[in-house]
């Protein structure tokens, strides 16, 4: 299905027009509400009420009462119809290089050895994103299937022009790449702004790429203000994003301050964050949204804390920083991803 992430849940609605007989009803609206999350990240804890996930007062909920932010999920549910059925499930892991390796020799023995492990993951589908004058020679040993390749940062210029530097989202997609990051935190610091952002996130989806769309607080206080700052990262990020395109968007959400501190956040908040991310699309993008765009985690991110980050935090991936250089370190990532349900 050409624009999908075929390896990301696709959900089949039967009906929206109205939700089935008695859905609201104490027992029943309890159980669809448990069903719709278990649809919605996998949630494997089925004997459990979603509402013994989210405290009285959550911050996930910007201070909202539990009744108020499970209304949310009602809405959602009701306009699938209460029928929803998953047809896949990858998880998805990149490797973002950053400014690395320093040379092509040693970026092809990384390359090489990750292959190796990505190959035999069936689970999870790995992205590459190594310099930008590394992706050519790697894009011939790439695999669409198990190993792909990104592009860590592109222009907002669509194709070809006197433009001296600059890197189009077209010569992107002819070099090999697939998907391209744009709005990483190192680039915000160096001046990019949200206006900028967009405008490359637009042209690259005109292109045909796929987005792995950064968004994280650069500090998190009590007082719940960092909920409001990556509401408005999505918000501005993606304007005049149509929800056809945002089937090409990821989310990754990665915290500046859990990159390269020596923890990662809390699994709990973790998962606060991806449910209120995709609270966040449904407002922009209505109650179905939920359920096209992968939230992806990423800050800290090591074979020793992975599994309890997906198992607790119930993400669809990672964005993975350093550990992605040390073939051994992602290769041990990629393998608890793949052995994770």
């Amino acid at each position: 299905m050409e624009g999908e992430f075929l390896e990301t849940p696709e959900i089949v609605f039967e009906t929206a027009e109205k939700a089935p007989s008695g859905a609201f009803s104490s027992s029943s609206a309890k159980h669809s509400l448990q069903e719709l999350y278990t649809f919605w990240i996998f949630f494997q804890k089925i004997s459990k009420g979603l509402a013994e996930r989210v405290p009285a007062r959550s911050s996930l909920a910007s201070g909202l009462p539990q009744k108020e932010f499970l209304s949310f999920l009602v809405v959602v549910w009701v306009k699938s119809g209460g029928n929803a059925t998953i047809v896949n499930m990858k998880k998805i892991v990149i490797g973002n290089w950053k400014m690395n390796p320093a040379t092509l020799l040693e970026a092809r023995k990384i390359f090489s050895k990750v292959k190796k492990t990505a190959s035999s993951c069936k689970k999870v589908h790995t992205v590459i994103c190594p310099p930008f004058l590394y992706l050519s020679d790697l894009a011939s040993k790439s695999s669409k299937e198990s190993l792909a390749l990104g592009a860590q940062d592109t222009s907002s210029l669509e194709s070809v022009g006197s433009y001296t530097g600059f890197l189009s989202p077209l010569m992107v997609k002819n070099i090999g790449a697939q998907y391209v990051i744009i709005g990483h935190s190192e680039r915000r610091r160096e001046g990019e702004t949200d206006e900028m952002i967009n405008k490359k996130i637009l042209a690259s989806l005109s292109i045909g790429l796929k987005v792995i769309f950064c968004v994280g607080e650069k500090e998190r206080g009590h007082d719940g203000h960092f909920l409001e700052f990556v509401k408005q990262q999505i918000h501005l990020g993606l304007q005049g994003v149509s929800k056809k395109s945002l089937q090409n968007v990821l989310i990754a959400y990665e915290p500046v301050w859990a990159i390269g501190a020596e923890n990662a956040i809390l699994p709990r908040d973790l998962h606060q964050m991806k449910i209120y991310i995709r609270k966040v699309l449904s407002e922009f993008f209505g109650p179905s949204a939920v359920v096209k765009v992968p939230v992806i985690y990423g800050g800290t991110v090591n074979p020793e804390n992975v599994e309890l980050l997906l198992l607790a935090g119930e993400v669809d991936g990672f964005l993975v920083g350093r550990a992605s250089l040390n073939p051994k370190d992602f290769s041990a990532i990629l393998e608890v991803a793949n052995a994770s349900k």
